[in-house]
């Protein structure tokens, strides 16, 4: 048990972003859900329970989020995706938010490129999280869920992506070769809107919504172009 505990919070510490001081919140308010909040499974369950018992149709998810859990993230993405919500940034998405929820949305919005952050996701070789915080005596269990974890993930996440018709390397170009000794100056990349819709997300649209992160909150963030993309 104490070994599934680490190796949680190695994962979540791995696909999320923290922003102090942001409480997490989640509620629904006329045909609108919001979700400023951590993605998690207890968040999402707050959500889906409280959709079900609203009787307006939810048209919107308007969410702030650092990211969470990679399967808590497609969970997310493929609830919005099935009710074909629109999704409307608030301040920020990152990690799983931008790699899974924002691009399952019907209509998206961003109130700047900057907002929408991208952090490798399951398919990527050697993104898995650092183990060294697990004991020694738990480390070879941890590794081989670690590993049994990933696996799953990356078959969910190809299936993931074929069916919302975006492409999957949208979450690991920032992984490339090319980009390996700029690493430590960037914690996520952003796209333009013009790659955005050449990797599948369209439907795109600046509106200004919520606050811009302080510059002593902003991740470092690297701009990709897909046309300097060595092939």
């Amino acid at each position: 048990m104490r070994t599934i505990t680490l190796l949680s919070t190695a994962l979540l510490l791995a696909c999320s972003y923290s922003v102090a001081n942001d409480a997490a919140k989640v509620w629904i308010e006329g045909d609108r859900a919001f979700y400023h909040a951590e993605i998690s499974a207890e968040n999402n369950k707050q959500l889906f329970d409280l959709a079900k018992t609203y009787p307006n149709k939810l048209k919107t998810l308007e969410i702030k989020s650092g990211g969470g859990d990679i399967h808590q993230g497609m969970d997310l993405g493929e609830y919005v995706f099935k009710n074909k919500l629109n999704v409307a940034v608030n301040s920020y998405c990152f990690s799983s938010c931008a790699n899974y929820v924002f691009t399952a949305g019907n209509n998206k919005s961003l109130p700047y490129l900057k907002a929408l952050g991208f952090h490798g996701g399951a398919s990527i070789p050697g993104s898995e999280p650092d183990l060294s915080q697990v004991p020694q005596e738990f480390r070879e269990q941890a590794q081989k869920q670690l590993k049994q974890y990933m696996e799953k993930a990356n078959n969910r996440e190809a299936a993931f992506y074929d069916d919302i018709g975006v492409q999957q390397r949208i979450n690991s170009v920032g992984h490339l070769a090319q980009f390996e000794k700029q690493k430590q100056d960037f914690e996520f990349w952003y796209y333009s809107l013009e790659d955005l819709r050449s990797l599948g997300v369209r439907k795109v649209s600046l509106k200004p919504l919520g606050k811009r992160l302080p510059k002593d909150k902003q991740p470092k963030m690297l701009q990709i172009e897909l046309s300097d993309i060595t092939p």
